[in-house]
């Protein structure tokens, strides 16, 4: 089996690497792949983002903003992971989100706020492991969910109200001089509150 499963990987880390840079930029599972590989192991950790934008657009073309509309949202990331064996993990991400915009109602601007705990994603990741003495790799998948455990009732809300999922399938691969990871990810959104 193991030969079977090294022709494999290159296949599929050249699949990977076509559609790869297609994906959005942001990440599904917490940045910690390289993360505990040993039963029992553990970690968290606390990631920003800031994000925000004053232009507008219709298509590909901006277009005049003479009302001043924008968007603000800094999310802050606590993301942690516990390992049962070294081949099954549970992982969860929760965001703290404090956004605003400035929109246009009936004619007059209008400035719309919120802040506070998102929506919960958990994922499970599953992992086959190929370890020799000058590196390891490893093959995942990981079924994923979306709780909604954010807020739908402000004006600009935290959370959308819906139960989403998603999946990956994921290939890693390091040496004391590289560390490479792949992932191909699909995610189903369904209708929330909001």
């Amino acid at each position: 089996m193991m030969p079977s499963r090294r022709r494999a990987a290159p296949s599929l880390l050249a699949i990977l690497a076509l559609v790869g840079p297609s994906a959005p930029a942001w990440a599904h599972q917490p940045v910690m792949d390289m993360a505990p590989r040993w039963k029992g192991g553990y970690g968290v950790q606390v990631r920003h983002e800031w994000r925000g934008s004053d232009t507008l657009k219709d298509g590909d073309s901006k277009v005049d903003n003479p009302s001043g509309r924008r968007k603000r949202v800094n999310t802050t990331w606590l993301e942690g992971v516990y390992t049962f064996t070294r081949a099954a993990r549970v992982t969860f991400k929760l965001p703290w989100i404090d956004q605003s915009r400035v929109t246009v109602k009936d004619g007059a601007r209008l400035r719309q706020t919120d802040s506070g705990w998102g929506d919960l994603i958990v994922g499970v990741p599953l992992k086959l492991y190929d370890n020799r003495v000058g590196g390891t790799s490893n093959l995942g998948f990981t079924p994923s969910i979306r709780v909604p455990t954010g807020s739908t009732t402000a004006d600009f809300p935290v959370g959308d109200g819906s139960t989403d999922f998603g999946f990956s399938i994921a290939y890693s691969r390091e040496t004391a001089q590289v560390y490479q990871f792949y992932d191909l990810f699909y995610w189903v959104n369904t209708r929330g509150a909001k």
